[in-house]
């Protein structure tokens, strides 16, 4: 049996980080344009966050996301079969055979993002995501 039980971490690898730009990283480069401005217009773009509160005497604000990757892998198997076969006049014939077949195993895969601001007498100093691209995509795309 011949097994592609290696492609899911594969899929995985590919579609959450590495081979594209991140969407973390996007994030990150365009924080340019929302330092300085109200926490207001990051409420606008990206709803309500998801907690806030005050450190050191610097507000932040988190907003959250989770999404489920579910990825269908192939396997491929192959049976074989070999007998004897005796027919009525006493004579046999040995076979052998083999068939192929694909059967499919799902993973799933729980992505988070986490979307931060820090803000200081009500503008932004600094945003910043730390997650999954599948997860981070809704803050990428909103920004």
């Amino acid at each position: 049996m011949h097994k592609f039980n290696w492609l899911a971490p594969v899929i995985l690898a590919f579609s959450v980080s590495g081979c594209i730009k991140s969407q973390a990283d996007i994030v990150e480069e365009k924080q340019v344009n929302y330092i300085g401005q109200p926490i207001e217009t990051l409420v606008m773009l990206l709803g309500s966050p998801s907690a806030s509160g005050e450190i050191n005497g610097q507000e932040f604000y988190t907003w959250t996301n989770s999404s489920m990757l579910n990825i269908s892998t192939p396997v491929t198997n192959t049976a074989r079969n070999t007998g004897t076969v005796y027919g009525s006049t006493g004579g046999y014939g040995n076979y052998s055979g083999s068939t192929t077949y694909t059967t499919y195993t799902n993973n799933s895969y729980q992505l988070n993002c986490t979307f931060n601001a820090l803000v200081k007498s009500g503008k932004i100093t600094d945003i910043s995501a730390k997650g999954q691209n599948g997860a981070c995509n809704k803050f990428a795309r909103a920004l």
